[in-house]
């Protein structure tokens, strides 16, 4: 019985509810949703120079008007580039 009740849509248990749970969990912590860190990723990560962690924090104001979010990254500096 606890398997048919955890395929009934809605369930907490639900697959989409755990992720859709777990995203508003994220956001409301300012933590990056997978979306976000796959596109911060898609778009400006370059191994070895910019990375972009799995779990990483994001900036954004809900309704801004570019409809966008800052996701911290890692950027490398070489140790030339200091002097």
């Amino acid at each position: 019985m606890k398997k048919r009740l955890e395929k009934r849509k809605g369930h907490p248990g639900n697959a989409a509810n755990i992720a859709r749970t777990r995203d508003a969990y994220f956001r409301a912590c300012g933590y990056a949703t997978k979306a976000q860190v796959a596109a911060a990723g898609r778009l400006n990560e370059r191994e070895g120079e910019i990375e972009i962690d799995d779990v990483t924090t994001v900036s954004g104001v809900p309704g801004n008007p570019e409809h966008g979010a800052y996701v911290l990254a890692w950027v490398w500096v070489p140790d030339e580039e200091l002097r």
